[in-house]
């Protein structure tokens, strides 16, 4: 019977040993956030959207985001995904309800200039910090590659 009543004490010890701290307690640690010129991600169900902060690196000139997206030979993506660009307070707006559509401070233009499809935005006075929110709003699952000039994608 004391057999029996050892894991009992020894349960209570560990209790109260957590009690006073005595033992350190399991954190789960948050990973840092990943800050590149380029992100990748997969937008695989309708409606499906990302949110990434974006900053500046020289708020004196032009940053440029370039979103391109598999797969090519689906018009669908053509009118269906890309990326909504947003500052604090139009993204505040989305936040209370607002469509993405009619808060954005930009959306991706289709440019084909390059053999590829992709979307294009330019922002010529980048001042804040801003969000970026590639979506898909298809049943075409795509994937998409984000990439910044003069700026850093912070995911």
């Amino acid at each position: 019977m004391q057999v029996k009543s050892a894991p009992k004490v020894l349960h209570l010890i560990l209790a109260v040993a957590l009690l006073l701290g005595a033992l350190p307690v399991m954190v789960s640690a948050q990973a840092a956030p990943v800050r590149s010129t380029s992100v990748r991600g997969e937008l695989n169900e309708r409606f499906a959207k990302h949110y990434l902060a974006l900053e500046p690196a020289d708020q004196t000139r032009p940053l440029t985001l370039v979103m391109e997206y598999n797969p090519q030979d689906q018009s669908v993506l053509d009118t269906n995904a890309g990326f909504y660009v947003f500052d604090e307070n139009t993204f505040r707006l989305v936040q209370s309800g607002t469509s993405p559509a009619r808060a954005n401070l930009a959306v991706g233009s289709l440019d084909t200039s390059t053999g590829v499809k992709r979307k294009v935005v330019v922002i010529s006075r980048p001042v804040g910090t801003f969000t970026v929110m590639p979506f898909n709003d298809s049943d075409v699952p795509m994937s998409y590659t984000l990439t910044v000039d003069n700026g850093v994608l912070i995911d």
